[in-house]
C-alpha cells in the first residue's frame, strides 16, 4: 500500500505535502491490521499487482449493506465510518465514501447526498457523472458506467457515532498513532468538533482513502477522490 500512497500523493499538484497524509503513512499498519482483521483484504494479495483490486470479493465475505429507510428511528441507528459502493450489473467495487461529522451524518445521509448530486445534471462531481440517476441520452466525454441506482453501497468499516469509541482516540494504548505534529494540525484545524470528534473524522478520511487505493486501476483513475476533504478546504 506504500507505493499506491506515495503514487497517490505524487500525482497531486495542490496538496501533495498537506499533513493529513503524514498521518495516513503513520497509520498503515494498524488500517492494514484492521483491514486484515475485518476479512477486508484479498486472501492471497501476495499475488496481486500493483493495479489489481486488492478487496476480498462480495462473494468470499460479508459486507454489511447499508439499508436505505426513510424512518428516522432508524436512520438514527446507521452507523458512521468508511464505506465501498458496489456495481451490482459490473460485479465489482466502484468507490469509496465516508460519513462523518454529527450524529446525523451517517451511512444513510451519505446514500442520499450522493443520490441527489446524481440527479443533478449539472453536477462536475466525477461519481455523479459516471453514475447518473438516469440513463443520459447520448454519451458523454468518458461515457458513463452505470446508473445510480445499480449501485449498493457496503460498509467497510463502521461504527456507533453515539458511543465514546476510545479505541480510535486514545493516545496511549489506542488503535491509531496520534503523535504530536498530528495532534497540533488536527487542534489548528476548523474542522467542526472538539479533538476527539476530529480524529474520529481523520479516522474516516483515511479508510475511504485506503479503500478507494485498494480499487482496481482502471476504476480509481476514472472515479477520482478528493482525499481528507474536511481538513484540506479547512
Amino acid at each position: 500500500m506504500t507505493s499506491r500512497i506515495n503514487s497517490f500523493r505524487q500525482s497531486l499538484q495542490s496538496y501533495h505535502v498537506h499533513w493529513t497524509f503524514d498521518a495516513l503513512i503513520d497509520n498503515i499498519g494498524p488500517i492494514s491490521d484492521i483491514l486484515a482483521l475485518t476479512r477486508r483484504i484479498a486472501s492471497s494479495i501476495e499475488s496481486f499487482s500493483l493495479t489489481e483490486c486488492l478487496l476480498r470479493s462480495m462473494s468470499s465475505t460479508t459486507y454489511r449493506k447499508v439499508s436505505i429507510n426513510v424512518d428516522e428511528s432508524v436512520n438514527n441507528k446507521t452507523p458512521q465510518g468508511a464505506a465501498l459502493y458496489f456495481d451490482n450489473e459490473r460485479g465489482s467495487f466502484r468507490a469509496s465514501t465516508s460519513a462523518h461529522g454529527t450524529v446525523e451524518k451517517n451511512f444513510q445521509w451519505r446514500y442520499e447526498q450522493d443520490m441527489t448530486q446524481s440527479k443533478n445534471p449539472e453536477s462536475t462531481n466525477a461519481f455523479s457523472k459516471k453514475y447518473p440517476f438516469k440513463k443520459p441520452s447520448l454519451h458523454t466525454e468518458g461515457g458513463y458506467h452505470g446508473k445510480f441506482d445499480d449501485l449498493q453501497l457496503c460498509i467497510g468499516i463502521g461504527f456507533d457515532p453515539t458511543k465514546a469509541n476510545k479505541c480510535f482516540t486514545r493516545e496511549e494504548g489506542g488503535l491509531f498513532v496520534w503523535n504530536d505534529a498530528t495532534l497540533n494540525r488536527l487542534n489548528q484545524s476548523k474542522v467542526a468538533g472538539d479533538l476527539e470528534t476530529k480524529k474520529r473524522i481523520l479516522v474516516c478520511c483515511m479508510f475511504e482513502l485506503f479503500f478507494h487505493l485498494m480499487l482496481d486501476a482502471r476504476i480509481r483513475s476514472d472515479i477520482p477522490l478528493k482525499a481528507f476533504r474536511p481538513f484540506i478546504v479547512s
